[in-house]
């Protein structure tokens, strides 16, 4: 029942069920109670659904003829369902429940006095049913507005996070823009000067190469100095803007992780110690996919809720650990990922070890690179 209007109805029913029972219990019948009680009911239902019409009062007037009319030449006793269409009138042209308990009790003056106590009953219980129905539902009417207030709010704050994030985005794109061009500019100003001096100067040596050939060497000694000072200010320029290889790597690990358990209940802890610096692009690739592929197990078969990830730069290895909190396995199959993230730490001169006696566990062991087995290993990739 979600409104005053149904538990009104309920209460007609009631009592057209007690004045049936107490009609019947005095060995009576008519034919027309049954007409008056279906034109009463159809009045009463009828005037809840066009109770927004404007000529809808003129439904409780008709109910209350046939109320008169019942207790007059039927019984006495259907005059009880005469305050519920009193309560109809009143309210449709809003006055307030005083009126209504002084019209009721008037109507006592013609009835007789043995009906009077359960009209006055019924009554009572429309303005008790009535209180409680207006608070109830002003209650409800204010938790509605509430709540209407409350989403509005929280799309007008969803909406403030798209707009920041588009903002961010936007910064970000402007940011990379900015850059790129102050380093174009860089290039410009510093490399493009020096080359186009230094390609003047090689023009005019070899203009005056046959007649001045002294000169003409220290022209072109002047050329090389200088080509050789812009080739510096190149690696100066390139140094400053690009960003420490253990930065690169770290943060494509927190990226990884982040968007492999976003939308899952699954959460993740990341800890790294030692000398990131000494990890170097292709270990960083090796181990960015072995922490996906792991990651991508747990979250189908593993049912963890958690996941651990370290990283450890020791003397002369690094330590590569991933282990969730799940169900685990008592023999290890390797299928094509685990043998992936195997063969890898085999080609890079380590290896891999899988564990699945608490939850499941993944360990790389990958050794550091010296700078010239690292410029060996990537010049033959």
């Amino acid at each position: 029942m979600k409104n005053r209007s149904d538990y009104l109805l309920l209460l007609r029913i009631l009592i057209i069920i007690y004045c049936i029972y107490d009609y019947i219990e005095d060995k009576l019948f008519s034919t027309n109670i049954v007409i008056l009680l279906l034109i009463y009911i159809i009045t009463s239902v009828s005037y809840y659904v066009l109770i927004k019409h404007k000529n809808s009062i003129i439904i409780p007037i008709i109910s209350i003829s046939v109320i008169l009319y019942s207790s007059v030449y039927i019984n006495n006793l259907f005059i009880v369902l005469l305050p519920c269409s009193i309560y109809d009138i009143v309210k449709a042209i809003n006055l307030n429940e005083i009126i209504f308990s002084v019209v009721s009790l008037v109507m006592l003056i013609i009835m007789s006095i043995s009906i009077q106590p359960i009209y006055i009953f019924i009554v009572l219980l429309i303005v008790m049913l009535d209180s409680i129905f207006t608070k109830h539902f002003a209650r409800i009417d204010n938790l509605l507005k509430e709540n209407d207030f409350l989403r509005e709010k929280n799309n007008n704050y969803t909406q403030e996070i798209d707009d920041l994030k588009s903002y961010e985005k936007q910064v970000l794109y402007t940011t990379q823009l900015e850059e790129r061009n102050s380093l174009s500019q860089k290039m410009h100003d510093k490399i493009g000067h020096t080359i186009a001096a230094s390609l003047m100067q090689l023009e005019a040596a070899k203009f005056i190469m046959k007649s001045d050939k002294d000169k003409a060497e220290e022209m072109i000694d002047n050329s090389i100095r200088v080509l050789r000072d812009g080739m510096d200010d190149i690696r100066i320029t390139l140094r400053k803007i690009k960003p420490p290889t253990e930065q690169l790597g770290i943060n494509r690990v927190k990226m990884v992780l982040e968007d492999c358990t976003k939308g899952t209940e699954l959460k993740y802890s990341l800890i790294y110690t030692g000398d990131l610096n000494k990890i170097k692009y292709s270990h960083w690739s090796l181990i960015i996919e072995s922490i996906k592929e792991s990651l991508t197990n747990t979250i189908k078969y593993s049912n963890a809720n958690n996941v651990e990830v370290s990283i450890d730069v020791l003397n002369k290895v690094i330590r590569v650990f991933v282990k969730d909190n799940g169900l685990g396995i008592v023999n290890v199959k390797k299928g094509l990922g685990l043998s992936g993230i195997e063969q890898r730490c085999i080609d890079a001169g380590g290896n891999a070890l899988f564990d699945g006696s608490d939850g499941f566990a993944v360990t790389l062991l990958l050794p550091i690179l010296k700078e010239r087995e690292y410029e060996y290993k990537t010049s033959n990739m």
